[in-house]
């Protein structure tokens, strides 16, 4: 019996080595190549002058904003940090924090989704953003790595499959490029519109600890002396007239957070003639459209607030 124990244990002993060999193995560029950005937006966090705009959210930032027009009509240096919604929201908040500078004006603009069910912990494609790029397991929390651990194995089998790509580093020169100075996801401006965009049904229960960690985040930005803002994603409006129940659910919770919130969600409703591949996602002309109300009203909630150069709320 104890010979048998001892077999199981060795066994069991390599089988893990094996994993973990395998989760830090070199990841195709490949596969989820977007998240290999996040090295250069952290760079801008740390580089980029004040006056300084931070942008926190998924693609609907990520692929909805045209920074240059923020730039020019605020006169303000905008960072778009913003990479994908499956990171969560968790992820997206932490991250950054302590590249905050004082006077810093943080704008958090999550997609509907971060708000039912468990996404906000993140989804697959966190795993080689923590694995490949940021290393920033610190910022994990329990239930994070619990969810994430049911992906593993589609995760190392993907790592498997594509390891012969990985001697070529092309995709991932690609997909850095896909951004520009400012952190915009900017190729799909000049590419023809698809004929479809992707939907995704909000069917989850409201997550009400996704309402806790804006409240959380708010506490260390103050403490950073900087300034925080909300807003509402970029949306089809054929989703949104579907998802309108759960929308005003969010809008109403926002109300009571005690952070200033830009705009409504209505006004980020946007005719499906603007969408390009997914509901969250613009076309140039969106981008430029959804960016404009943007910048009209984050100029009347500074007038309202008497914001003199971004230095107080």
């Amino acid at each position: 019996m104890k010979r048998f124990l001892i077999r199981i244990g060795i066994f069991f002993s390599i089988f893990i080595i094996i994993v973990i060999l395998l989760l830090i193995l070199p990841y195709s560029p490949k596969i989820n190549n977007e998240m290999f950005i996040e090295k250069t937006k952290d760079s801008l966090l740390e580089n980029v002058i004040l006056p300084r705009i931070i942008f926190i959210g998924g693609s609907n930032i990520a692929c909805g904003l045209n920074s240059q027009l923020i730039k020019d009509s605020l006169n303000i240096n905008p960072i778009n940090t913003s990479i994908n919604a499956g990171i969560g929201l968790k992820y997206m908040l932490e991250s950054p924090i302590k590249s905050i500078r004082e006077g810093d004006t943080i704008i958090v603009i999550p997609e509907y989704h971060q708000f039912y069910g468990d996404l906000a912990d993140g989804e697959i494609v966190l795993l080689p953003l923590l694995f490949e790029v940021s290393h920033k397991f610190n910022i994990i929390d329990f239930n994070q790595y619990i969810k994430l651990s049911q992906y593993i194995p589609k995760y190392i089998a993907s790592k498997l499959k594509f390891w012969k790509d990985f001697e070529t580093d092309e995709l991932a020169k690609k997909s850095i490029n896909a951004f520009n100075k400012y952190g915009d996801e900017y190729d799909h401006w000049y590419m023809p519109k698809p004929a479809s965009f992707e939907k995704y049904e909000i069917n989850a229960s409201l997550n009400n600890e996704a309402f806790n960690l804006l409240t959380a985040f708010k506490t260390k930005v103050e403490n950073k002396k900087a300034h925080l803002y909300i807003s509402f994603p970029c949306y089809a409006e054929s989703s949104f007239n579907k998802c309108l129940n759960q929308i005003n659910i969010i809008e109403n919770k926002f109300k009571g957070l005690k952070i200033e919130t830009i705009g409504s969600a209505s006004r980020y409703k946007m005719n499906d003639s603007l969408i390009f591949d997914t509901e969250y996602h613009l076309t140039k002309k969106g981008v430029d459209l959804r960016t404009e109300l943007f910048i009209e009203d984050f100029k009347k909630v500074r007038t309202h607030n008497q914001v003199d150069g971004f230095t107080s709320n």
